[in-house]
């Protein structure tokens, strides 16, 4: 009979080896982008409402505040405040001045407003307004609130007040929000993290083996 070659499935401790190298290729690559400092780009949905004057304790009947966002920024950089990286795509409410965004790298603060005072920061008596997020998970915003560091004048320490507020010319007083969300619509990381996943893969099939096997 002729002799001939079969290709056989790897065994259960190359098959478990492979996984657990591919396991950590992909958590690598979760965290390129802490890890590598390479640029992200978010897209952002936002709503904030149920707005508060918290000098007078008044409720406003203000409409909620809803736009989009894209920013693409090195989340392990810290960003002074700038335009450069930001596009606006839509925003029912907006600052007197041009849109900025800034991000403090040490405690993952992201701040999206106007430019008259920075963005984060806003000032009474002016048109402006500041959109704080949380970037825990870089690719993942949670909202930020006055009690998880922001300095939020007379609402310092009151983590049911979102650290998200806004302002109206010509009136002393600051508007913050109560109730909010953010989405990141389509998490987008640079090529680098997606490569860790794929050299990953490509190592798990080029390490498949043939054998001989004897003529029978």
């Amino acid at each position: 009979m002729t002799p001939h070659t079969a290709l056989h499935g790897p065994s259960r401790a190359f098959v478990r080896r492979c996984t657990r190298q591919a396991l950590a290729a992909l958590a690598l690559a979760a965290a390129a982008p802490w890890v590598t400092a390479a640029p992200i780009t978010l897209n952002l949905d936002v709503t904030f409402g149920n707005f508060v004057e918290l000098i007078s304790n008044t409720q406003s009947a203000f409409a909620p505040i809803t736009g989009s966002f894209t920013i693409t920024f090195d989340p392990g950089s810290n960003v002074a405040s700038t335009s450069s990286g930001l596009t606006v795509h839509s925003m029912s409410y907006a600052p007197a001045s041009p849109w900025e965004f800034a991000y403090d790298a040490l405690s993952k603060q992201l701040s999206i407003g106007g430019s008259q005072y920075g963005a984060g920061v806003v000032g009474v008596g002016t048109t402006d307004i500041a959109l704080q997020f949380l970037l825990d998970d870089p690719l993942l915003p949670t909202l930020g609130n006055c009690g998880a560091g922001y300095a939020c004048g007379p609402a310092d320490g009151n983590s049911g007040v979102l650290s998200s507020a806004f302002t109206q010319g010509g009136q002393n007083a600051i508007w913050f929000a109560q109730t909010g969300s953010v989405v990141n619509v389509e998490a987008v990381p640079e090529p680098a993290s997606v490569a860790l996943v794929g050299a990953a893969l490509l190592g798990l099939f080029a390490s498949r083996r043939r054998r001989p096997v004897a003529p029978a």
